[in-house]
C-alpha cells in the first residue's frame, strides 16, 4: 500500500481531498492495488504457488489460476509478506513492472482529479438531468469504484455513489453516441419493432460523459430466462446489422424492464479488412455465415447462467436464441429499403447513427492484452516485449508505417492503442474528430 500512498498525487491531493470519506479513500486505494495485482497477476500466481510451497513444505509446484488465489487459506499471509517489503523487491526484479504500475497510479490519480473538477463543473447538469445535488460537504462521496473498462490510455471509467445512495457513472472519454441511440430507438418503436433495446441516459461533453447508472437485477422467476435469451438473440442481430464484436456481460445489463446496453459505443465497429475472419469475436466465431470458410473449434460462446446458483447451460435456450435473432433479422429485412434511406440520407432519422465517430481498434483486444503480458517479465527479458511489440500489426491498411508505429507508442506506455474511425467509412485516424 505504501507505493501509493507515497505518490505525490495520491498523497497530496486524492487522500487530501475533503469530499472522500476514510472509507471512500481507502476504497480507492484498494481498488488501484487490485487493479495493480491484475496487471502483475501472472507474477503474483507463480510468487504465491512458491510462498505456498515454501510454508507448507512442498517441493512440487501446483499452479492455479490467479482469481482463486485470494481464496487460499495463506493468501492473508502472502499479503503481509508483500507489505513488509516483499512488494519492493519484486518492483525492483521486473522493472517493466515498477514502470507499469507508477503509469497506472499517476494516470488514475490525474483521472480521478479530473473527475471531481466535472464534478463541481457540472452542478447544475446533475442536478436537472440525474436528480443528484452536489455541495461542497465533507464526505459528499460515500464510494467511488474504478471500472474494467476504458484501458486505452490508461483511463478508466467511475461509478460514484454519493451520501444518499444515488450513483452515476463518469466516462472521461468521448463517445457521442447517446443521440444515435435514441434516433434508433424512436424507429424502431416507429415501425412496430420486435424488441427496443433500453439505453441508459447519458449527458455529452466535449471530452467526457455522465451516464445513468443502471443496476443488474435478477430474473424473478424461469421462464423470464427464455424472454431475455430470445432479447439476447435480438441484440446479436442487431450486432450483426452494425458490425458490433465487443459484447459481454459488461456492456449488456438485464433488468426488470429488459436487456439495456451499458456501452452504445462498443456496438460501434466497422471492418477495415474482411479478408481477416477472427474467431474471438461474438459475430465472427461461426455461429453466423460470414462466407468465409472456417472449422468452429472455439466454443466459448456457449455460457451458462446461474439460477438460484444452480448453473442452466444457455444452449437450453438455443430455441429462444435463434427465434429472437431471425424474428429480428427479418424485421430488418422487411424494413431494409427505408432503414437505408434513414441512415444514409444526410436528413434521415438516422443520419447521426452512420456518422458517428468511434473508437476502433485494429488488432483484437486479446492481441494487444497478450503482448502486454510481458511486462511481468523479469529483467533478462524485456527484449521479449520490445520484439513482441514489433510484431503486433499484421493489418493490410493504408498509412501502415504510422499505424505501426502509434500502436508500438502506447503499447509501451502499457496503454490499449486507440484509433477514431467513422462509423459509414473504413479511413482511420488517431484523432476524435
Amino acid at each position: 500500500m505504501c507505493i501509493l500512498e507515497n505518490n505525490p498525487r495520491i498523497k497530496n491531493k486524492i487522500l487530501q481531498e475533503p469530499l472522500f470519506s476514510e472509507s471512500t479513500k481507502t476504497g480507492l486505494l484498494n481498488s488501484l492495488l487490485s487493479k495493480m495485482r491484475f496487471i502483475f497477476s501472472k507474477v503474483l500466481t507463480t510468487k504465491f504457488t512458491e510462498f505456498i510451497a515454501e510454508e507448507q513444505g512442498v517441493e512440487e509446484l501446483l499452479f492455479f489460476e490467479n482469481k482463486h488465489i485470494s481464496n487460499h487459506p495463506l493468501f492473508t499471509s502472502f499479503e503481509n509478506k508483500l507489505k513488509n517489503g516483499y512488494w519492493e523487491y519484486l518492483l525492483k526484479k521486473y522493472p517493466l513492472f515498477q514502470e507499469c504500475v507508477e503509469n497506472v497510479i499517476e494516470r488514475t490519480a490525474i483521472n480521478i482529479e479530473q473527475c471531481i473538477k466535472d464534478l463541481f463543473l457540472d452542478a447544475s447538469i446533475l442536478q436537472s438531468h440525474f436528480g443528484i445535488r452536489v455541495a461542497k460537504k465533507n464526505a459528499l462521496i460515500k464510494n467511488l469504484f474504478l471500472t474494467e473498462g476504458c484501458r486505452e490510455y490508461q483511463l478508466c471509467s467511475f461509478i460514484i455513489e454519493f451520501d444518499d445512495h444515488k450513483k452515476i457513472v463518469y466516462k472521461p472519454t468521448r463517445a457521442k453516441t447517446n443521440t444515435s441511440w435514441l434516433a434508433l430507438q424512436k424507429w424502431l418503436r416507429a415501425y412496430s419493432s420486435p424488441f427496443v433495446p433500453l439505453i441508459p441516459f447519458t449527458f455529452e461533453k466535449e471530452s467526457y460523459a455522465w451516464q445513468e447508472f443502471i443496476t443488474k437485477e435478477q430474473l424473478k422467476k424461469k421462464s423470464d430466462i427464455k424472454k431475455f435469451v430470445f432479447q439476447n438473440g435480438c441484440i446479436n442481430a442487431l450486432a450483426f446489422l452494425l458490425g458490433a464484436k465487443d459484447l459481454h456481460s459488461l456492456n449488456i445489463f438485464p433488468t426488470s424492464s429488459g436487456l439495456s446496453i451499458i456501452d452504445g459505443e462498443a456496438m460501434f465497429s466497422p471492418v477495415i479488412d474482411r479478408k481477416y475472419i477472427t474467431k474471438k469475436d461474438v459475430m465472427d466465431c461461426g455461429i453466423l455465415f460470414t462466407g468465409a470458410k472456417i472449422y468452429l473449434s472455439n466454443y466459448q460462446f456457449i455460457k451458462r447462467i446461474s439460477d438460484n446458483d444452480t448453473h442452466t447451460w444457455i444452449l437450453n435456450h438455443r430455441k429462444e436464441y435463434i427465434k429472437g435473432f431471425k424474428t429480428m433479422y427479418h424485421f430488418f429485412l422487411k424494413h431494409k429499403k427505408k432503414l437505408m434511406e434513414d441512415l444514409t440520407n444526410p436528413s434521415g432519422a438516422l443520419k447521426d447513427f452512420y456518422t458517428a465517430n468511434v473508437r476502433f481498434f485494429i488488432n483484437l483486444m486479446h492481441n494487444y492484452s497478450a503482448t502486454l503480458l510481458n511486462i511481468r517479465t523479469e529483467l533478462e527479458h524485456i527484449e521479449n516485449f520490445e520484439k513482441e511489440i514489433e510484431k503486433i500489426s499484421f493489418c493490410d491498411a493504408s498509412k501502415i508505417e504510422e499505424i505501426q508505429n502509434f500502436e508500438k507508442y502506447h503499447l509501451r506506455q502499457f496503454s490499449i492503442p486507440t484509433f477514431y474511425t467513422d462509423s459509414n467509412t473504413t479511413s482511420i485516424s488517431t484523432i476524435y474528430r
